[in-house]
């Protein structure tokens, strides 16, 4: 027997593979014009609703956390898990 192999194996997967693209194209042109007409539609901001409640509205743009009340919570939290360790040991 020959162990070269790989004609018809490898004909049979380039019809499958142009099979594939071609089916992955029709779906693409089928699809793009919906997708496009979707894109240009401008979303107004209010319309938006989060899932979690929260009403999305985010500090004035430049403005910067306090980081000397972002250091006091951490270290806060740092004793609350310190005393929380100590205790189950």
């Amino acid at each position: 027997m020959r162990k070269g192999g790989g004609g018809f194996g490898m004909i049979m997967m380039l019809v499958v593979v142009a099979i594939v693209l071609y089916l992955a194209a029709r779906a693409w042109s089928n699809m793009a014009p919906e997708a496009l007409s979707v894109s240009n539609v401008a979303l107004d901001p209010s319309d938006l609703v989060s899932d979690d409640g929260d009403s999305g509205e985010s500090p004035t743009p430049g403005h910067l956390p306090n980081l000397q009340e972002m250091r006091e919570s951490v270290a806060q939290h740092e004793d609350q898990v310190r005393d929380a360790m100590e205790e189950t040991n």
